[in-house]
């Protein structure tokens, strides 16, 4: 399988070489926009969720509107599926009276895998957001680390093994 390619803004953010750079890729226009009419509840509460996440990160822009939408449509399908499975069990009986896998099952994994796949194109897991880099600084954030890194007790009492609440 190929490698996804890096935005430009990651290239220059990690020291490629300028030749490997496309110094004229479009610039993504910021926009506002509301959920497609077809989602149901499940689905609009997701795109918004993630439309909201996408703006305070500074990467939202006009061309995400699709991407978003496919990210609420098998957002609400994988809960659907969840709740199927959690109602009939992660068993069946199949018409022979056997034992079987519950099929929604695979579906379910399908859909995980597709969230996943968003997540990390949309920087929303700890990996794929360090290599994120946006123009303008998030208010607060030196703040907001600094207080995730000093729970546990007193300054600078780090923990990793103490959650912070």
């Amino acid at each position: 399988m190929a490698r996804i390619p890096k935005p430009t803004a990651i290239k220059l953010s990690d020291g490629t070489r300028k030749s490997e750079i496309n110094m004229n890729e479009p610039k993504a226009i910021p926009f506002e926009f509301s959920p497609p009419s077809h989602l149901d509840e499940i689905g609009k509460d997701a795109f918004n969720r993630l439309a909201r996440t996408l703006k305070e990160m500074g990467v939202l822009s006009d061309s995400d509107r699709s991407l978003l939408g496919l990210y609420a449509d098998t957002y609400s399908e994988y809960m659907r599926c969840l709740e199927f499975v959690q109602r009939t069990g992660i068993m069946i009986k199949a018409a022979n009276g056997t034992d079987k896998r519950n099929p929604v099952q695979s579906e379910t994994r399908a859909c995980r895998a597709t969230l996943m796949k968003i997540y990390i194109q949309c920087g929303l897991t700890p990996a794929s957001r360090s290599t994120l880099t946006v123009d303008t600084p998030v208010a607060g954030i030196d703040d907001q680390m600094r207080k995730d890194v000093t729970w546990g007790g007193d300054e600078g009492d780090w923990n990793p093994w103490m959650p912070p609440y």
